[in-house]
């Protein structure tokens, strides 16, 4: 009998249902005495990271985002003009009321990069498009990642008339041209000379805020404002004090009761929780001012942290800006390796599979599977390949088996071989396959509609293969799917158990 050396309560925990599982496989496997197997160790696939993500900020602070729209590859006329909304903020209209606008320094989280959105690689960068939208479509969103959680943002719109343009072809034409701008710096007008372009609103609150260890700061990336905003949440709740700071381009807005404050002139809005002073900062251009926007619980906060921005530095500490902002099509911008950035159930517990050969004897195969999900991996890629395409890669999930998955996460299919039988469900009909009993299951599991077919083995073992399938990228999320997707889970399963299982 192997012993196996365990270092750690967690892993220990886990080399015992291994040695439990393997003993158990080995007493109820009925053809012959299956060879012992070594447990296989796979090498550790580490992602490197970009490092400081303020050295991003620091650089998209020099972007004059104006300079990345343009009117040609939007397939707007050429009298259309680009107008800063903020120091980098801008959006591009047309005639008929279409616009398209960029962003900077915008939140987007794994979570959004694995849900409704899928990578594609637009002006030689990595671009994430939406997977499906509204019918009639009258948005589309666009993110060009530049780390882990930030992005470049394109957003196209239709206007108040009904308009036949293609608003994903509007974002992504859009984006492509600005990629290849952000590849050559050189060809962008600086953004460092715009009003109010080198601030950092952060910088700004920290030093207002009287006890600035007791927030968290962070650009208000999860609005619309992108680096030209700043968020302050309390570390200590329940204190509930969230406070906002916001750099716009515009006209000061003619809601609220006008008061000066500091010897400025500002407008005062009070709302139920929230209190919002505005005020201009001088002109931002012929017909725009530079506009801040500082939210409070209560009015008093307001004021008081009013006065002690226009008091505050407007930058923070030296940074070098990062050189070389966007991803590669083939770089990981997620913090997971190689195709687990296509795995959207749960990447943190996924791996790339470590190419390994197919054991030899049934029993073999049963109980190496039990141990290593990779093998399910080995005996399935070929029977994958060629029923479903070359388009599914395989990564390992040791909850569930093998998964191959592709970008536009619309197809996904998991072989898992386990030992004993898989609980029967109320749902599930009866048939066979190369003369062995085989339940199906089928279920819609939004955005999902998965088939299962669970193949029960002469030796106890079981042959799971699942697919699932959503709409086709660019329809609507409720789309009808092709019902072919579905027939991959059963020539998968045949081509499995007549090769390697019966």
């Amino acid at each position: 009998m192997a012993i196996i050396g365990c270092v750690g309560r967690r892993v220990w925990r886990r080399c015992v249902c291994v040695v439990a599982a393997v003993l158990a496989l080995a007493a109820c496997t009925v053809e012959g005495e299956p060879s012992r197997l070594p447990l296989v160790e796979h090498p550790r696939v580490d992602v490197p990271s970009r490092g400081d993500e303020r050295a991003v900020v620091a650089a998209l602070r020099l972007i004059d985002a104006c300079a990345l729209l343009d009117a040609r590859a939007a397939g707007f006329p050429a009298g259309s003009r680009p107008v800063a909304l903020g120091p980098h903020r801008c959006e591009l209209a047309a005639p008929d009321g279409a616009r398209v606008s960029v962003r900077l320094g915008i939140w987007f989280p794994a979570r959004d990069r694995l849900g409704d959105f899928y990578p594609r690689t637009l002006g030689g960068a990595k671009a994430y498009v939406e997977r499906w939208g509204n019918d009639p479509r009258s948005m589309c969103f666009l993110h060009l990642p530049v780390s882990r959680s930030l992005s470049v943002r394109f957003i196209a719109l239709a206007g108040a008339t009904p308009t036949t343009r293609d608003l994903c072809a509007v974002a992504a034409a859009s984006a492509s041209e600005a990629a290849l701008r952000l590849a050559r710096p050189e060809t962008l007008r600086p953004g460092a000379s715009a009003p109010m372009a080198s601030w950092d609103p952060c910088a700004a609150l920290g030093a207002a805020l009287d006890d600035p260890y007791g927030y968290h700061l962070d650009h208000e990336s999860m609005g619309d404002y992108g680096i030209d905003g700043c968020f302050a949440d309390p570390v200590r709740p329940p204190t509930g004090e969230a406070i906002r700071l916001r750099f716009a381009y515009g006209r000061v807005q003619t809601g609220g009761v006008p008061k000066r404050i500091a010897g400025r002139p500002t407008m005062v809005s009070d709302a139920p929780e929230v209190c919002t002073v505005r005020w201009s900062n001088g002109p931002a251009g012929p017909e725009a001012e530079q506009l801040l926007e500082l939210s409070a619980p209560d009015c008093p906060r307001a004021e008081q942290l009013m006065t002690a921005v226009l008091r505050a530095p407007t930058t923070g500490s030296p940074v070098v800006p990062r050189h070389g902002l966007l991803y590669r099509p083939d770089e990981p911008d997620l913090p997971v390796a190689g195709a687990c950035g296509y795995y959207a159930a749960d990447p943190a517990r996924c791996q790339p599979y470590a190419a390994m050969a197919v054991p030899g004897q049934k029993a073999d195969l049963v109980r190496a599977a039990t141990v290593d999900a990779h093998v399910n991996c080995a005996f399935a890629v070929d029977a994958v390949r060629q029923r479903a395409g070359g388009t599914l890669r395989p990564v390992v999930d040791d909850a569930v088996g093998c998964v191959f998955v592709e970008p536009t996460r619309t197809a996904r299919v998991t072989v898992r071989l386990a030992p004993g039988r898989v609980r029967a469900e109320p749902t599930a009909t009866r048939t066979t396959m190369a003369g062995l009993p085989v339940r199906v299951v089928e279920s819609v599991e939004s955005p999902w509609h998965v088939r299962r077919l669970d193949v029960a083995l002469p030796y106890g073992g079981t042959l799971s293969v699942t697919a699932h399938a959503s709409a086709r990228t660019g329809s609507t999320r409720d789309a009808p799917i092709d019902p072919a997707q579905f027939d991959v889970a059963d020539a998968v399963a045949e081509q499995i158990t007549t090769t390697h299982l019966s």
